[in-house]
Order: structure tokens, then C-alpha cells, then sequence
């Protein structure tokens, strides 16, 4: 029983620190307690923090364990309650958008449904997968015994490991737990795995919402929290691998950049890209594809720039000034670029085993040679995507019949971006397959899910963009509020 209070409030104190976050990210627009999308992004930002604070204390010669994971704690809390307290006047001036329809509240009480049954199921079983164990969970442990990223160990190459190169991201949330319950426990941190799945569909739920329409919000998130290959997949948020997190970060870096190509507001509008660029660089912190992500968000939001439309209506002129420019787009990448340099930095010392060495291998005469590759690689992808939606679900196919049936749509700024984007990390997956120094079948095909896990937000948001005609609405007044 005192292990689960512990918890419980070690849960409290990263919602408390992350709810605080995004209050200093966010604007007067996202400060209301009962917006899905502050709730949302204060679990997914609460770990996020944890990660990187964890990081730079260590490379600012702090060490970790108990005292600093208390003190984390207590830190979350008391900025979460300050926070909530500062802002409870201007929460008590604004309006409310009053009971929302039928359909939104059996929605929010189905997403409610699932995310208790994604913590309870995640609980019900130990870290039991290879990557689990043999690549964060090893680390976790080593951190916490160690006390520090820049443990001997970890730099050692005849050190039992897989991929020690890997981000750390998640070893140090898993720690954080260790630290708060005084010893390893390889069951308990798995909370911090449906809390992320909470905080995407939360967050998904409330920007459509203030875009489209409350509705349409809570529908599309409905229809995200129940897409099978993220819940209930073994390998998805019920497990402790990095696949699902990076569907969440990666996520919510789409989606804020979405967001920000429709807004108007110069200061929100560059509040929402540094929300983006931290979920980006995030992803990246946790597994090698979220750079490749962060790569192609940079490039698709440049090509948005250059090719999107920007309105439809015939105000455009109006509000031509305010749209997402060149000086937005610098701010996604120096953001990104300040809170990733000094994990690469960090990198550079740790040792190679099994890493493949991308970006290394790439050559005009290796692409030329291989080539044949795409015979097969792309029927394979096509077929895992289209063919097998029974298990990893109808998104595909949605998204390429929102594109048929709305398709001046996707000439605007924001659709193009998430079309660039999608078409960027698909063919990036193919690229791996032509460079990669492995096997073609077993390296593409066993990877082939765990990739196209990590697009199922974008996937959606791409349908949700098409299909549902956007609101003109007091953002205080959208519909994220969670009271239905």
C-alpha cells in the first residue's frame, strides 16, 4: 500500500511539474483547468521534464538517486499548485463552452475507459520484451546504482548492452521511479507508459477540438486512443519500449506544428512552435528515429512554406502577414538544436556495438546499387499498411480517402505539412532499407510495425484536417473542456 501511494504521488508530482511547464510554454489560451489539451500536455511534458532535467543535472555534475527524485518531486508539486493558484483568477473571469453534445461526453467517457484499462493492463505484468530489458530497462538500473549519466559503466564497450548509444530518455524516467521507491522495481515505472498515452490523446482531443469543433475533437481522439497498434498492442503504450513514446512526442510535435500554421496570433502561434520543437527534440531524446522525424518536420514545414495555400477565404490578403514564416521556422530548428547538442555532445563518448550508422553509410553509388531493394520493400510496406488493418488499423485508408473526397483541402498550408511529413518518414523507412548493413526481410520486417506506430497521430490528424470543416471560435471557449 505504500508503494502504490508513492507512486501515486510521484504521478502528482510530474503532472504537477509538467502542468507548470506548459503553463510557462503556453499562453492565456491553454491555462484553464478543465482544458483536455493543458491536462494533456502537462503528463506528456511532466515526463519529458523528468528526462531532461535528470540529464542536465548530471552533465552539471549532479548525481541522481533518491534525494534528487524526491526533491524533483516535491518541486513538481509545489510549481504545479503555484502555478494552479496564480492562475485561478483568470480561470474564474472566462466563460465555459457549457455541456458539450451527446456524442463528445460518451466519447470522453470512452477515452476515460481506456486509459484506466492502459495503466491497470500495463501494470498486470513485469518488463518482460528484449528491448525492454536488454536496452532501458539495464540502463535504468545502471543509473540508479551509478547515480549519473557519465557512469564508467556506460562508457565501457565490454559492458552487456544493446545499443549504448541509445537515448536516455527513457532509462531516466524510469530511474526517477527507482530513486522515489528506493530501490528497482521493473513493474512500476511501466505508468509512465499509459500516462503518455494519455497525455497524446488528451492533447489530440483539445487542439482539434479549438480547430475544428468539440465534436469533431473528442471524436478524433476517440478514434486515435482506440487505434489497436497503439492500445491494446503488446508493443504499443502497454509495454515499456520506446516505439509508442515516440508516436506520442513525434506526435505532438505534428500537431502544435499543425496548429501554428493556422493561427494567426503571432505570439501563440510561436508559443505552439516551441511546444513543437521540445516534443521534437524529445523524441529525439528517446529513440535514434525521432531525429529522422525532426529532420523531416524541419524540411515539410518548408515546403509548406513555400507550396501551401494559406486560407480559403477571401481574407487571406488580411491576415497574409501573420501566417507561419521564415522566422517561425528558425525557432523550430535553434529550439530543437539548443536542447539536442548537448546530448549529442554527450554521445560522442559512449561506445558503438550493434548501431548502424545511417547517416554514415549514405552514398549516391550505394543508393544506385541497391535500388532492387524497393522491389520488395515497397510491397511489403504497402501490404503492412493497407492489408493488414485488422491489427494496426483503418488510418491508412482514411487518410487516403479524405484526400479523394476533399481534395482542394490538402492544397492549404497545414495539410500539406502533414502530407510532406508523411511522405518524408515513409520514405525515409525505405531509405533504411536500402542502407542499412543488415539483412533486407529481417531488418525492414521486423521493424516495419514499430515505424508506422510512431505515425499513427500523423495519420489521423491528416484525416481529421480533411474531413472536418474548421471553427472560427473564442479559444477560450473550444471545445477541450473535459466537463462534457
Amino acid at each position: 500500500m505504500t508503494t502504490l501511494l508513492i507512486v501515486f504521488i510521484g504521478i502528482l508530482g510530474i503532472v504537477g511539474l509538467g502542468y507548470s511547464l506548459a503553463h510557462i510554454l503556453g499562453d492565456r489560451f491553454l491555462v484553464s483547468i478543465f482544458r483536455s489539451e493543458h491536462w494533456g500536455l502537462s503528463l506528456c511534458a511532466g515526463i519529458a521534464g523528468v528526462g531532461w532535467v535528470s540529464f542536465f543535472w548530471c552533465l552539471m555534475g549532479g548525481s541522481l538517486g533518491s534525494g534528487f527524485s524526491w526533491g524533483l518531486m516535491v518541486c513538481g508539486l509545489l510549481g504545479g499548485a503555484s502555478t494552479l493558484f496564480i492562475s485561478r483568477r483568470s480561470m474564474r473571469t472566462r466563460s465555459t463552452s457549457g455541456r458539450g453534445s451527446t456524442m463528445t461526453r460518451v466519447c470522453q467517457r470512452l477515452i476515460g475507459v481506456l486509459i484506466v484499462a492502459a495503466v491497470v493492463q500495463a501494470w498486470l505484468t513485469p518488463q518482460r520484451f528484449w528491448d525492454e530489458r536488454a536496452i532501458y530497462a539495464i540502463k535504468a538500473k545502471v543509473l540508479w546504482h551509478e547515480k549519473s549519466v557519465n557512469a564508467p559503466i556506460l562508457h565501457d564497450p565490454d559492458f552487456v548492452q544493446y545499443h549504448p548509444k541509445y537515448p536516455l530518455m527513457l532509462p531516466l524516467a524510469e530511474q526517477h521511479f527507482f530513486g522515489l521507491l528506493d530501490g528497482v522495481y521493473d513493474r512500476w515505472p511501466k505508468v509512465l507508459f499509459p500516462l503518455m498515452y494519455a497525455g497524446m490523446v488528451l492533447t489530440f482531443a483539445g487542439v482539434t477540438s479549438r480547430r475544428l469543433s468539440p465534436q469533431s475533437g473528442w471524436f478524433c481522439g476517440f478514434m486515435l486512443a482506440t487505434t489497436p497498434v497503439l492500445m491494446p498492442y503488446e508493443y504499443g503504450f502497454l509495454c515499456a519500449q520506446a516505439d509508442a513514446p515516440v508516436a506520442c512526442f513525434h506526435g505532438l510535435a505534428v500537431l502544435f506544428l499543425w496548429d501554428a500554421h493556422q493561427e494567426t496570433d503571432r505570439g501563440f502561434r510561436r508559443r505552439l512552435i516551441v511546444i513543437s520543437a521540445t516534443a521534437a527534440a524529445t523524441a529525439a531524446f528517446i529513440k535514434d528515429e525521432g531525429l529522422a522525424f525532426l529532420l523531416i518536420d524541419i524540411i515539410a514545414c518548408g515546403l509548406a512554406l513555400i507550396f501551401g495555400r494559406r486560407l480559403n477565404s477571401a481574407t487571406e490578403s488580411n491576415v497574409a502577414r501573420h501566417r507561419f514564416g521564415a522566422v517561425d521556422w528558425g525557432l523550430l530548428v535553434g529550439i530543437a538544436v539548443v536542447l539536442l547538442v548537448p546530448w549529442f555532445i554527450h554521445r560522442r563518448g559512449l561506445p558503438s556495438t550493434t548501431e548502424m550508422n545511417y547517416f554514415g553509410r549514405i552514398s549516391f553509388s550505394l543508393l544506385i546499387d541497391r535500388l532492387p531493394t524497393l522491389l520488395w520493400s515497397v510491397p511489403h510496406l504497402l501490404d503492412r499498411m493497407f492489408g493488414e488493418w485488422q491489427t494496426w488499423g483503418l488510418h491508412w485508408w482514411l487518410a487516403i480517402a479524405a484526400l479523394m473526397t476533399i481534395p482542394s483541402r490538402a492544397t492549404t498550408a497545414s495539410q500539406q505539412f502533414l502530407i510532406w511529413n508523411l511522405v518524408g518518414t515513409l520514405a525515409a523507412l525505405l531509405l533504411a532499407g536500402m542502407i542499412a548493413p543488415a539483412e533486407l526481410e529481417e531488418h525492414l520486417g521486423g521493424s516495419t510495425h514499430r515505424y508506422l506506430m510512431q505515425l499513427v497521430p500523423v495519420a489521423w490528424l491528416l484525416v481529421a484536417g480533411q474531413w472536418f470543416i474548421p471553427t472560427v471560435t473564442d479559444r477560450c471557449e473550444a471545445g477541450g473542456d473535459m466537463r462534457g
